[in-house]
């Protein structure tokens, strides 16, 4: 896992450099993980498994097996940005724009 996007960390030359392994492994960002959590229209492992069976998009960044799939909100990031003051104080200001009594 890498923090940021490693566009090249599953291309052919770079897995002639890492150990043979019996499980299949693939580099993916912080972020792509992130999206592995929030699909909704088909498990981790069907798009792992499928992404995995396909020569060429297995060399590919991970993000590139998320287009044109369902992903949800992610609501561990939800729940702690909540959790935060100025999300409070936004929701107030809102409140407040929407009141036509507010100038």
């Amino acid at each position: 896992m890498t923090r940021e996007p490693f566009h090249t960390a599953n291309a052919p030359f770079q897995k002639e450099m890492q150990p043979n392994t019996d499980t299949p492994v693939t580099v993916c960002s912080v972020a792509e993980l992130e999206h592995l959590v929030a699909l909704r229209d088909l498990s981790v492992s069907q798009l792992l498994g499928e992404r995995l069976a396909d020569p060429l998009a297995s060399t590919y960044s991970l993000d590139i097996a998320f287009r044109g799939r369902n992903l949800a909100r992610n609501a561990i990031l939800n729940a702690g940005w909540d959790s935060y003051p100025w999300k409070r104080h936004a929701d107030l200001g809102r409140g407040a724009a929407a009141d036509p009594r507010v100038v």
